[in-house]
């Protein structure tokens, strides 16, 4: 029966995370994908359907981009510096530097401070480009089921508009000073962007934000995705259910490999290692979300 009731859980993630995506307008335009290979780049025409209303669910692009995929680590921060050391030595082999770190800049109130020089010229030395994902990855108050089977993760969920601006600000200026530069994109804690906007967005120097289900310029492009996660909170144990889940839209999008420390000590690490090979093995490049906008 437990088995039962968190697998209906799970089914059920994806939609209550599309439930916080706000919808951002703008006209339909073309979006040219670039994808870098060594010395070889090609630019693939995505035809994106910016139209929808301020009032209706943002529909995803119209043609979805083929031969490429993106990999993204979540939760960068040194507190979790052994699992992400074990996530890097097995996808650099694959793909160098062709991933992205969502780095959290004060994990749970720490800040990052000179003592982590080293941490950020390691990211910044194996992943080509960085994510603000959140400020402190954590929301100390309010019940919700993202809450409770998260560990209270969903860091924007109610947060109101001026807590937002400080911690987009901040969680900048501390990118800036240890990384040398700001994001161009925003990756919401369990993908729950709460009450984050284009507008808002767009004030702290960021580009896009990166969904679960879809990623959106601040100029009004969306880019459906394909998502595969393993990291599902206190539920993780059902990520096979999740995969299967997955593979029924994995024509229909971008597709993200997407890897969490925690994934090293529930033993998922080798299905997003075997996901980015079979990627790999089908053709398919890696692309960095600055060459999509």
């Amino acid at each position: 029966m437990a088995d039962t009731k968190n697998a209906l859980c799970l089914s059920i993630i994806p939609s209550l995370l599309n439930e916080e995506q706000a919808v951002v307008t703008n006209k339909l335009f073309n979006v040219k994908l670039m994808c870098s290979s060594g010395s070889d780049r090609r630019a693939v025409p995505l035809a994106v359907d910016s139209t929808a209303d301020t009032n209706e669910r943002a529909r995803p692009i119209s043609t979805a981009p083929t031969g490429l995929f993106h990999v993204a680590v979540h939760d960068v921060t040194p507190h979790q510096i052994e699992p992400l050391k074990r996530i890097i030595d097995q996808v650099s082999p694959l793909i160098d530097n062709r991933l992205s770190a969502a780095v959290v800049p004060c994990w749970h109130g720490t800040e990052l401070s000179a003592h982590d020089r080293e941490f950020c010229r390691w990211v910044v030395e194996h992943c080509g480009e960085i994510h603000l994902h959140g400020f402190t990855h954590w929301r100390p108050r309010g019940l919700s089921l993202v809450a409770s089977l998260t560990g209270r993760a969903n860091e924007f969920s109610r947060l109101p508009s001026t807590a937002i601006h400080e911690r987009l600000r901040d969680g900048q200026q501390l990118l800036r000073k240890h990384f040398g530069r700001a994001a161009r994109g925003f990756v919401p804690p369990a993908w729950c962007r709460g009450l984050v906007t284009a507008d808002v967005l767009e004030q702290h120097g960021l580009h896009y934000l990166i969904g679960f289900n879809r990623a959106e310029s601040v100029h009004g492009a969306r880019l459906s995705l394909t998502t595969w996660n393993w990291d599902w909170g206190v539920i993780s144990r059902l990520s096979p259910i999740a995969e299967l889940i997955t593979s029924a839209r994995r024509a229909r999008a971008l597709q993200c490999v997407v890897f969490h420390p925690a994934d090293v000590g529930r033993a998922f690490l080798g299905r997003g290692i075997e996901q980015v090979k079979r990627l790999l093995a089908e053709g398919n490049q890696p692309v960095l979300f600055d060459e999509v906008w």
